[in-house]
């Protein structure tokens, strides 16, 4: 349970970090239910999965960072798995 724990840490800290603060405004009524795929459409396909950043594993950074962020990959690279980053690691 620690591994998934940290897993959803770091998934949150990571999703804050690339979503930025923007509210949305007072009169728009949000209906969605929050979700992976939500997390996936709003912030991981826009934002990470793009060409030349974690789209797939022909990136050109690939080898070093070893994350695919795309719609059908992601979930399965982030949940429950360690990071490859010696900073993330220090954390377990």
């Amino acid at each position: 349970m620690g591994k998934l724990r940290l897993g959803l840490t770091i998934l949150g800290a990571g999703l804050l970090l690339f979503s930025g603060c923007k509210e949305k405004p007072a009169t728009e009524v949000v209906s969605e239910v929050s979700s992976y795929n939500l997390i996936q459409d709003r912030i991981l396909t826009p934002t990470c999965a793009t060409a030349g950043c974690h789209a797939s594993e022909q990136d050109g950074d690939f080898k070093q960072h070893g994350l695919v962020l795309a719609k059908g990959k992601s979930y399965a690279n982030l949940i429950n798995i360690l990071s490859r980053q010696p900073e993330a690691k220090e954390k377990v």
